[in-house]
């Protein structure tokens, strides 16, 4: 779930991540995690959004050292609906790398919620259709011992201490 490739653009991880978290009896993916404008859930679109600049300006430190070529210059300019010149350089300083960590770090928490207590349904849902599977305290502990949280499998609730 977590390889290298997976993490480079909000629909990649969207792809990735509805499938895995999909309900075993439904057709129809989970939710995105990061969704669009067009996409559900809404509360998330925002966070998506500045998200997708964010993975933008990796691509572009990373493969041209920060300088902006055309095409990632019209790239920004849809994303943030601003004018973005080409040729400029983009120099984070140590305020803009802070920012970017708190966002990052509240972000990685709340989709490990989102993913934690996903996991956790799935797991009561198979549990339900098959109580022969596992014991639904030991997995719960597991999980929450990995999620760091609390998440109640099959009706146990889970340690993670």
């Amino acid at each position: 779930m977590c390889e290298s490739d997976t993490w480079l653009s909000n629909h990649s991880i969207n792809e990735r991540f509805r499938q895995l978290l999909k309900s075993h009896f439904a057709e129809q993916p989970w939710e995105n995690l990061f969704p669009n404008v067009k996409q559900q859930p809404n509360a998330e679109q925002e966070r998506a959004k500045t998200l997708a600049i964010l993975w933008q300006l990796r691509h572009n430190i990373t493969h041209n050292t920060g300088l902006l070529t055309d095409s990632d210059a019209r790239r920004l300019t849809l994303m943030v609906k601003e004018q973005v010149d080409a040729g400029v350089s983009i120099n984070p300083d140590l305020r803009d790398l802070r920012y970017v960590k708190r966002f990052l770090v509240e972000t990685a928490d709340l989709t490990n919620r989102r993913v934690g207590l996903r996991l956790a349904a799935l797991l009561t849902e198979r549990h339900t259709e098959d109580s022969q599977l596992f014991t639904p305290q030991t997995i719960a502990d597991a999980v929450s011992a990995n999620f760091q949280m609390s998440l109640s499998v099959g009706g146990a609730a889970g340690n993670f201490s």
